[in-house]
């Protein structure tokens, strides 16, 4: 297209923890962050290891090592809406004289302001 030939291809989580290593420092520091990329349907988490080495003639390398990766494609943003949904009738159900879960008409309209 323009000319470029990709080495590699990486994932979005570690394309985002290279932005974070590009952005900040971890001299003198190390941190494991967890990436979490909530899709509609599918669900990527990564674990990822930031930390700084300091060479002979002190020129500081920024280092980025993927611990582990896992996906579930099965789990999304709709099921985390299903799964909301679900706790918060059950908090109505529980603190009102209404059963939310009864009531027929309620539904539509509750899955109507969650879409």
């Amino acid at each position: 297209m323009i000319g470029l030939k990709p080495l590699a291809l990486i994932s979005e989580n570690t394309a985002a923890s290279l932005k974070y290593a590009i952005d900040w420092s971890h001299v003198n520091n190390t941190e494991t962050i967890m990436y979490l990329n909530l899709g509609a349907t599918s669900l990527k988490v990564s674990i990822i290891k930031h930390y700084a080495t300091l060479s002979e003639k002190n020129k500081t390398t920024e280092v980025v090592e993927v611990i582990s990766e896992a996906w579930d494609e099965y789990y999304g943003g709709y099921t985390y809406d299903e799964s909301l949904a679900d706790i918060l009738m059950d908090n109505f159900d529980s603190k009102s004289k209404h059963k939310g879960r009864k009531v027929k008409d309620i539904w539509p309209a509750y899955w109507t302001v969650l879409q």
